[in-house]
């Protein structure tokens, strides 16, 4: 029988080794918008959750800060930018009360075509776009974390009078879905506080792919974005293959909300149980630090000792500190680098000092994983030397790959997930847990 699974965008046609077979799984709910991006994006602006209607509530005197995520993330924000400025050029202001902040959190800066490419070309040329940096000395100061910690935002989103993030809600492996409160924290916020929340809340049990009750990773995003006056997000919810489902507008809080119960719906896989080996796609995260969060969800579907075998499609290469890390850390942790790793973000400890949170968490979950199970990735981008720098299995095509490790395990249940930003979803008393 013949199975599909992503490599970038391109679908790979495979069959299973003979004594490897596929459990059942199955979509929860598709559901697809048939209009364009930009016209489901009219549609929410004139229909908002929970909100008033912009004509209501932006007046001619008002600044307005637009904060857009960055290249990691495929929102297709040169399709919602325009009918979102239309609409705010409607209300009486003129171009110079409109700020564009591309929320980098703690990434790098993209390059001028990268910005024109995300915003469009025209949008980029004809408003004023800026980048934010978590290091500037111009952050202004919100308020408090949990922990007692300042939290500082950017000057432009903290001196508007109306705060719009526009994002992409997918399941997210510590904010149970992104979008909605994200794209003021972190996203413009100081490194300080962006260190000391992700520290405090990603080793929590709670803050997991698909998690929002009781989830304190979100709880404290949530607060942040209050505190920073976020006013309105415009969000798309991707589905399975990855297409706009649906675009969504309104106060954060209703979008966020609706939009998770819409993500669980076009995103959620439903697996029998925990199985021998996961096949799982990268897609659509194409970033090669990115493409630890559909590790760590095939990770978390699979039996201990694995293997999980990743089609990892990368549009970058991996840093090379990023990857000398793992022998320093294999060797500080005596071999046992699962527990390491996690007691050091307990004790509110990076891995990396001075490195990107980001980075920090990538190396946290691979880490993990690889003390987990057997690491497998199929890459024709990742190089055998980089990916057996971090310990894992190299093969640069996937029926080797299954040819290779069939041999090592000739008899599996086999879990299958196509793309890798899906929420699996397993019976009652399976617990996801990293």
């Amino acid at each position: 029988m013949t199975h599909k699974v992503h490599y970038g965008k391109e679908i790979i046609e495979f069959e299973l080794p003979l004594g490897w077979r596929l459990m059942p799984s199955r979509p929860v709910s598709p559901v697809r918008e048939s209009v364009s991006v930009a016209e489901q994006t009219v549609l929410a602006l004139k229909d908002p959750l929970e909100a008033s209607v912009l004509a209501q509530r932006v007046k001619p005197g008002d600044r307005v800060a637009i904060i857009t995520d960055d290249g990691t993330r495929q929102t297709p924000v040169r399709e919602m930018l325009p009918p979102l400025l239309s609409e705010l050029l409607g209300c009486g202001l003129d171009k110079e009360a409109i700020d564009i902040v591309v929320g980098l959190g703690t990434h790098a800066p993209m390059t001028q075509d990268a910005l024109a490419h995300k915003l469009g070309p025209e949008v980029f040329k004809n408003f004023r776009v800026s980048q934010h940096d978590c290091r500037s000395i111009d952050l202004v100061p919100v308020g408090k974390l949990s922990t007692g910690a300042e939290v500082c935002v950017n000057p432009l989103v903290a001196k508007a009078q109306v705060v719009i993030g526009l994002g992409v809600i997918l399941p997210h492996p510590m904010n149970g879905f992104g979008g909605g409160p994200k794209i003021i924290f972190p996203a413009v916020a100081d490194y300080e506080a962006i260190r000391e929340h992700h520290l405090a809340w990603t080793t929590d049990p709670q803050s997991v792919f698909g998690s929002t009750r009781n989830n304190p990773f979100l709880k404290e995003v949530a607060s942040v974005a209050k505190m920073a006056g976020l006013t309105y997000s415009l969000n798309c919810v991707f589905d399975l293959d990855d297409q706009v489902a649906s675009v969504l507008f309104g106060s954060w809080q209703a979008v966020h909300g609706e939009g998770g119960r819409l993500s669980q719906k076009v995103c959620g896989m439903e697996f029998e149980t925990f199985s021998d080996v996961t096949i799982i796609a990268g897609y659509p995260y194409e970033e090669s630090l990115q493409l630890m969060k559909p590790l760590a969800l095939g990770s978390l579907l699979t039996r201990k000792d694995g293997p999980v075998i990743l089609l990892a499609k990368s549009n970058s290469p991996l840093p090379e500190f990023f990857l000398d890390s793992f022998a320093r850390i294999l060797w500080e942790s005596g071999g046992n680098a699962k527990d390491y790793v996690r007691e050091k973000f307990k004790r509110g400890e990076l891995l990396l000092e001075d490195a990107p949170i980001d980075l920090n968490c990538a190396l946290f979950f691979a880490l993990v994983c690889k003390g987990r199970q057997r690491v497998v990735i199929v890459s024709r981008d990742l190089d055998r030397d980089q990916v057996e720098r971090m310990g894992f299995v190299h093969y640069s095509d996937l029926t080797k790959a299954l040819a290779g490790e069939s041999a090592i395990k000739p008899k599996a249940m086999v879990n299958l997930c196509p793309v890798g930003g899906m929420l699996p979803v397993l019976p009652k008393g399976h617990v996801l847990a990293y």
